[in-house]
């Protein structure tokens, strides 16, 4: 699953996930869709982009560690220090990303 905002990030992020093997990807913007994609399918990973507008995507990636489902981060901004620090164990994918920079967060994931 990638959560992202913008259209077109999240347009790109689907085809990198795709080329890297991803047999099915779920796009959403915003909390209440991750929420009921993540009630309806059986993920394996998510990236969250961690500003999604006016919110974040903490809420998310409480439920996702709840659930033990691997994801990292998304961010072109310094702040959100505050959220980055519950869960240190997630990868953070510095925007603008590459499908290298996807392919290492989930290696270090799924592979570690």
């Amino acid at each position: 699953m990638t959560v992202e905002d913008n259209i077109i990030i999240s347009l790109d992020t689907e085809e990198m996930m795709r080329t890297l093997g991803a047999s099915r990807v779920s796009a959403v913007a915003t909390v209440d869709e991750a929420m009921a994609t993540m009630e309806a399918s059986a993920l394996t990973f998510a990236l969250l982009d961690i500003n999604l507008g006016t919110d974040t995507s903490e809420s998310i990636a409480r439920k996702l560690s709840d659930c033990n489902i691997p994801f990292a981060f998304a961010t072109g901004y310094g702040r959100h220090a505050e959220i980055l620090a519950l869960f240190p164990d997630a990868p953070i994918v510095q925007k603008p990303y590459g499908i290298e920079s996807i392919k290492a967060a989930i290696e270090k994931l799924l592979i570690a």
